[in-house]
C-alpha cells in the first residue's frame, strides 16, 4: 500500500512538472504562428513533418503496421508508403491551425468551409429527429462541433483531458466553449449525453478507438470490436445518427460532408439491431478513409486487442520477450 501510494503521489509530482512548460511551449508557438505567412507556416509543416517521420521511429512503425493491415490489400506498397509520409506533415498542419486559430465566427467558418450533402442533416432536423454526430479521428476534427454549433444546432461532445498539462487543457476547453460547444469530460458523460438529446442538442461521438468491448463488425474486412455508444443511445432515444467528416487539400479551405444517416430499426430484435447500425458506422468511416487515406490519425494502435500481432514489428521489446 505504501508503495502505491509512492507510486501515485510521483505520477502527481511528474505531471505538475510538465504543466506550464506545455503551455509555455504552446503560447509561444501560437505567438511564432500568427507572425508567419501562409507559405513559411506550409514550409514548416513539411520540415517538422518529414523530420518527425525520420525520428519517430515507434509511432512511424505504428502508422505503418496499421496502414498496411487495413489497405494492403487495396493499395500498392508504394502508395501505402506515400500515405504513411503523408501523414505527418498533414497533422502538423492540423496542430499548427489548432494552435494558431482558437476561434473563428460565424463569418469566418462560413468562408473557411463548404458542405457537401448536409441535407442528410437538415432533413432530420427539419422532421425534430434526435441527431447523434458520428465523426472520427480524421481530417480537422476540431472544426466540426464549431461549424454545426453556428450553423445547425448546439452542439455536445466528449473530450479526454490532456493529463500533463491542465492548464493547456483549460485553455483548449475555453475556445470550444466559445464556439458554443459544450464538452463533458468521459466519467459520468452519458447520463448528461441522454440529457442533451432530450433537450434537442445534437451529440457527437467519435469511436474509433481501441476497444475490448463493444460490438464485433468488420473494417475493410478485418474483424475489430467497436464501440456502440452511438448505436445504443440511437436505438433508445431514436435518434438518427449522421456521420460527418471533414477534409482539406489545401489547408485554406475545408470541406464538411456527410454521408447517408442510419437510423435504429424498431421492428429488430434490440442486439441485433445495434449490431447492424454498428456495422454501418464503420462503413462510414471506411468511405472516410478510401476518400483520402492520409487524413486519418493512424498513430494510435486502433487494433492492439483485436489484432496484436501487426504491431509486434512496431514494438521490437514485445516481439523479443513472446519469442
Amino acid at each position: 500500500m505504501a508503495k502505491s501510494r509512492l507510486k501515485k503521489r510521483w505520477r502527481s509530482f511528474t505531471k505538475g512538472l510538465w504543466n506550464w512548460p506545455l503551455y509555455l511551449l504552446y503560447r509561444l508557438l501560437k505567438a511564432l504562428l500568427r507572425r508567419l505567412g501562409d507559405s513559411k507556416k506550409a514550409r514548416l509543416a513539411q520540415w517538422l513533418g518529414r523530420w518527425a517521420y525520420r525520428l519517430d521511429r515507434p509511432h512511424r512503425q505504428v502508422v505503418e503496421a496499421n496502414i498496411r493491415f487495413l489497405l494492403g490489400g487495396r493499395l500498392a506498397q508504394s502508395a501505402c508508403d506515400r500515405a504513411a509520409r503523408g501523414v505527418y506533415p498533414r497533422f502538423v498542419r492540423y496542430l499548427f491551425d489548432v494552435i494558431e486559430h482558437d476561434y473563428r465566427n460565424r463569418e469566418q467558418l462560413d468562408a473557411l468551409v463548404s458542405v457537401e450533402n448536409d441535407r442528410v442533416l437538415t432533413e432530420a432536423i427539419a422532421r425534430n429527429e434526435r441527431v447523434i454526430i458520428l465523426a472520427a479521428h480524421y481530417g480537422h476534427w476540431e472544426l466540426i462541433g464549431q461549424y454545426l454549433c453556428a450553423f445547425y444546432r448546439p452542439f455536445v461532445g466528449i473530450a479526454q483531458r490532456f493529463g500533463k498539462s491542465p492548464k493547456l487543457t483549460e485553455e483548449l476547453q475555453g475556445y470550444r466553449h466559445r464556439a458554443g460547444m459544450e464538452i463533458l469530460p468521459r466519467k459520468g458523460a452519458m447520463r448528461k449525453i441522454a440529457q442533451a438529446l432530450r433537450s434537442g442538442k445534437m451529440v457527437g461521438f467519435l469511436p474509433d478507438q481501441a476497444t475490448k468491448n463493444g460490438k464485433p463488425a468488420r473494417l475493410f474486412g478485418h474483424p475489430i470490436r467497436w464501440l456502440d455508444s452511438a448505436s445504443r443511445l440511437a436505438r433508445q432515444f431514436d435518434a438518427t445518427i449522421v456521420p460527418t467528416f471533414i477534409t482539406t487539400d489545401d489547408f485554406h479551405h475545408y470541406r464538411l460532408f456527410f454521408l447517408d444517416p442510419i437510423r435504429p430499426d424498431s421492428a429488430q430484435e434490440k442486439e441485433q439491431d445495434i449490431e447492424r447500425m454498428v456495422q454501418a458506422e464503420v462503413g462510414a468511416l471506411e468511405q472516410a478513409i478510401v476518400r483520402n487515406p492520409e487524413e486519418y490519425f493512424w498513430f494510435h494502435k486502433r487494433f492492439k486487442y483485436d489484432h496484436p500481432a501487426i504491431y509486434d514489428e512496431a514494438n521490437p521489446s514485445t516481439k523479443s520477450a513472446s519469442s
